[in-house]
């Protein structure tokens, strides 16, 4: 089936591919995909597979663990890296999806030396932020610029059936704990308390619970666990699926993600690690809180979800065309 991997690299250069289609036509056969992801991110997974499938005949499975035996008539798509496990054992055609926080200050150099050959066997590496790539020298040193692609995880709409005349709870966050964020949020909570916001964090909320509370939600509130980090978009996906919007501490040079979701997410500054600007996100929410404001928002949700939408679906068309 991928025996035809050299021309369509060629390809690449030569022409835009704009039809999924055209790759199963090329390859005589109708691919198969295996997306390999940690369950608790399983959300991105299916969000792909949904997308896949809806543009091309192609089956798509979901594995929460590293494949012990794989074919070379498939297409692996890794949402993780597997540290331990030697090259040699990676499948033949894969493609790896580089989630982390590789170009932020707190991120371990070791990460990147350690699984460099990860990055060098991919057929491609799809990026959710080419600042990372940018930043991080041994990656754009080692792993050509054209085997690179921007690649926010994607977003996948499907018609909510959320009233939105139910969302009683203002403000959640939920997400990995770290003293960064701990410290913060327990701030925020107390200042959004004296202002009569209601504001609920979680860390480590996932699955059926998370769902629950975000149908009852207006705003995701985003406090970003790493120094400098890229946007991520995951967390905002997620909560758009039940028509929150996102209040989030801003990034920098980060501007095609940062467009990307503008339509969905406030934008505020960093908080300082002793909270002293906090008020600015204070403000933000009690502004959005509104209800002029918020029903102006939220008004064409819809419009804006199918738009994030099809921008996925257009960048991930064109990155498996020519992968």
């Amino acid at each position: 089936m991928f025996r035809n991997f050299t021309q369509r690299k060629e390809i690449r250069y030569g022409r835009n591919i704009s039809d999924l289609q055209e790759v199963n036509v090329r390859n005589d056969r109708i691919p198969r995909i295996t997306i390999i992801v940690p369950e608790m991110i399983k959300d991105n997974a299916l969000d792909i597979k949904n997308h896949i499938e809806e543009i091309g005949k192609i089956m798509v499975e979901i594995r929460h663990t590293f494949p012990p035996r794989h074919s070379d008539e498939a297409l692996y798509i890794f949402l993780v890296i597997y540290p331990r496990v030697d090259i040699e054992y990676y499948p033949k055609h894969y493609v790896l999806w580089q989630t982390e926080q590789i170009s932020s200050p707190d991120v371990n150099n070791s990460y990147y030396t350690k699984n460099i050959e990860v990055f060098k066997k991919a057929l491609d590496v799809y990026e959710i932020s080419m600042r990372h790539y940018e930043r991080v020298d041994i990656y754009n040193q080692q792993v050509e610029r054209r085997n690179v692609f921007y690649n926010p995880l994607p977003f996948y709409h499907e018609n909510s059936p959320v009233s939105l005349r139910k969302k009683t709870l203002d403000c959640l966050f939920f997400g990995t704990f770290n003293q960064r964020r701990n410290r913060i949020l327990g701030v925020l909570k107390e200042r959004l308390r004296a202002e009569n916001i209601s504001f609920e964090y979680y860390f480590d909320l996932f699955g059926e619970k998370r769902d629950k509370m975000l149908e009852n939600t207006k705003y995701i509130v985003n406090i970003h666990f790493y120094q400098n980090p890229s946007f991520e978009g995951s967390r905002v996906n997620i909560g758009l699926r039940y028509n929150c919007l996102c209040i989030s501490e801003d990034v920098e040079d980060d501007s095609d993600t940062k467009e990307l979701y503008a339509d969905v997410t406030k934008f505020t500054p960093v908080i300082n690690d002793d909270c002293s600007n906090i008020e600015e996100m204070v403000n933000m929410i009690k502004y959005n809180l509104q209800s002029d404001v918020y029903n102006n928002n939220i008004s064409d949700i819809e419009i804006k979800k199918y738009g994030l939408h099809e921008q996925s679906r257009k960048r991930l068309i064109e990155s498996l065309a020519v992968t």
